[in-house]
């Protein structure tokens, strides 16, 4: 039996402003592009957060937009992005937790998430102090 807390049965890309999903449980959250952008949970952008460099250029960041968007298997999102990016792949489980943590409206700026390995439960909790990537 499929996980309705992370099975998605609607997907809506706007691509200039969100994503909007809503999962099996009826639960609904919508994700900015701008933020969604700077989350992207790729290892080059993961590094890039670890190493306090910015993930996308300051003028592209201001006309951040989702060039295209398609299912990958049944379990998450693959986003090419108008600045030419196209390697993050959004796990549905990973953008419901972002989700919850955030009550409905996540910004991808706070500290105490975890990264997609944490989320999906592949991984030991982080050190005290840890900020998941996501800062």
């Amino acid at each position: 039996m499929a996980d309705e807390r992370i099975e998605v049965d609607e997907i809506e890309v706007h691509r200039d402003s969100h994503v909007f999903l809503r999962f099996a449980d009826g639960y609904e959250a919508r994700f900015d592009v701008g933020p969604l952008r700077l989350a992207c949970p790729c290892a080059e952008c993961r590094s890039r957060r670890d190493l306090g460099q910015p993930v996308i250029a300051p003028l592209a960041a201001a006309n951040v937009a989702i060039a295209d968007a398609r299912l990958v298997g049944a379990w998450g999102l693959g986003v090419d992005w108008n600045d030419g990016h196209a390697t993050g792949i959004y796990a549905w489980e990973v953008l419901r937790h972002w989700a919850e943590q955030t009550e409905g409206e996540p910004t991808f700026e706070r500290t105490d998430l975890p990264s997609p390995a944490q989320a999906a439960g592949d991984a030991a909790p982080p050190p005290d102090g840890f900020d998941g990537g996501f800062s």
